[in-house]
């Protein structure tokens, strides 16, 4: 099946820097955990058909996904743009039941964070 990449994590970035109307998305992590090869393959295959572009890293795609994510801990983290990192971040699975506009925002992934200092 060959090297796989991990699932990218992103959260809304609840921002007044983002246009009125898009959505900006941050890195909150990385994974592969939970991906089974049925999965991984359905998962590439949605990904590749919401396809807007690609450079030589980056496959660029309409975010219409919506990824469950289990995590055991936020901590700060300067190597994401968002500042936070989900710790032992798992995939769930996706949920067909929801979309993007429920998906979670890095607000709510800072108030996680917040919470966990007191």
């Amino acid at each position: 099946m060959g090297a796989r990449a991990p699932a990218r994590l992103a959260v809304e970035l609840a921002s007044g820097r983002a246009r009125p109307g898009r959505r900006r998305l941050r890195h909150a992590g990385k994974t592969f955990k939970g991906l089974t090869d049925e999965l991984l393959e359905w998962q590439t295959k949605e990904i590749l058909a919401r396809e807007t572009g690609r450079d030589d890293w980056t496959v660029r795609v309409r975010p219409e996904l919506v990824v469950e994510i289990a995590f055991n801990d936020v901590q700060a983290s300067p190597q994401y743009p968002g500042g936070l990192a989900l710790r032992f971040a798992r995939v769930k699975g996706y949920r067909p039941d929801k979309s993007p506009a429920d998906a979670d925002t890095i607000e709510t992934v800072r108030r996680i964070y917040e919470e966990s200092l007191s």
